[in-house]
């Protein structure tokens, strides 16, 4: 089973094998454990969490890995857009009202 991802912790490992379990491709975790015994183990690409999958999938694969480390690199615009509340103060897009006063987030212009 050749190697398609490496993670930086067990979480980043659960994720993207999420979204290959989404996507109909069987995939197994290798070293997941090896953090919670780390203690004296170097931290390199050999003991960090790895996702395997099947020959067959590799390329399927690959493509929902490309998407990933893209939006992780990128992540979209409207994540970081921001809106000013009457009171002045400033809120991600996010959220619909102002915790500070409790108005409701204008409507975008057209």
């Amino acid at each position: 089973m050749p190697r398609i991802f490496t993670a930086r912790d067990s979480l980043e490992a659960n994720f993207v094998k999420s979204l290959l379990d989404q996507a109909g491709i069987e995939a197994v975790i290798e070293g997941e454990l090896i953090q919670q015994i780390r203690g004296d183990i170097p931290l390199t690409m050999e003991t960090l969490p790895k996702i395997v999958v099947r020959d067959s999938d590799l390329a399927a694969t690959q493509t929902i890995i490309d998407e990933f480390r893209a939006r992780k690199t990128h992540p979209t615009r409207s994540a970081g857009e921001r809106w000013l509340c009457i009171c002045g103060e400033k809120h991600n897009n996010q959220f619909t009202s102002c915790w500070r006063c409790g108005a409701v987030k204008p409507d975008p212009l057209p």
